[in-house]
């Protein structure tokens, strides 16, 4: 090839790069993302069409920057649409949360949350732990995915950058029916699958979201009494009350 052709053939190539970089930013991509990577602060949600099928035992599969071991979720749906916290008008939920912080520890983690399952895929929370001495705190969760039998994905923001509308600090939970450990390669494979897609726009993927543990040789956590810690003197005593209500039934 000489000089001459060589100078062509870069030059078409520079151009076909160009042109490539035109059609992708012609893509359309969910109008929650931008085109580019990272996730906005507020996102496309899922609807919740009956938040009372959330109803039962639940697994966290995987979680952004948390390893944990054991981690199960209990979901009780609450006799009210509204709460103190929100002027949200959707199915009150409270989920008690039981895990090890890490495989080494003896003693549990215990958490409990009050939650609006909204039909939007909001889902606005306040929380009690037993590793932040019960102190309240408020978070809002967004359904990204729902498969009301098998499993679902939410979101939140841990770091909102309010002059780019991007989060900083984003947070993704994958969360199962069945223990994963109890599941086949295949069926984990399908759900990080359906996890990848979802969370391609946002250049993030399965493998980004941490792989929770799940063992017999430690055995799970026992439910606290909840009425017996400070959160029952907290603000929001009257869900507090449905709370420990419910959850000594």
């Amino acid at each position: 090839m000489t000089e001459k052709q060589t100078y062509i053939a870069v030059g078409l190539t520079i151009l076909l790069v160009i042109a490539q970089g035109q059609l992708y930013a012609q893509q359309s991509l969910p109008s929650s993302s931008i085109k580019g990577c990272g996730i906005p602060i507020a996102v496309n949600t899922v609807p919740i069409p009956d938040a009372s099928r959330f109803a039962g035992r639940w697994y966290k599969y995987r979680q952004s920057n948390v390893n944990t071991t054991n981690q199960l979720l209990d979901h009780t749906p609450l006799n009210r649409t509204g709460l103190s916290f929100s002027t949200t008008s959707a199915t009150g939920m409270v989920i008690r949360i039981e895990q090890y912080n890490n495989p080494n520890d003896t003693a549990c983690v215990h958490r409990i949350s009050v939650g609006l399952f909204g039909v939007n895929g909001q889902i606005p929370t306040k929380s009690f732990s037993s590793s932040d001495n019960f102190n309240p705190a408020t978070t809002d969760f967004n359904l990204l995915y729902l498969d009301i039998d098998s499993f679902y994905v939410t979101y939140l923001c841990r770091g909102a950058n309010y002059k780019t509308g991007m989060c900083d600090r984003p947070g993704f939970h994958v969360i199962t029916r069945q223990r994963p450990d109890q599941m086949t390669a295949d069926q984990l494979k399908a759900i990080d699958d359906i996890v990848d897609s979802i969370l391609a726009p946002f250049c993030f993927s399965a493998v980004d979201v941490q792989q929770q543990m799940f063992t017999d040789s430690k055995p799970f956590c026992t439910p606290v009494d909840f009425s017996a810690t400070g959160c029952a003197q907290s603000y929001i005593m009257a869900e507090m009350n449905e709370i420990n209500n419910v959850s000594s039934n």
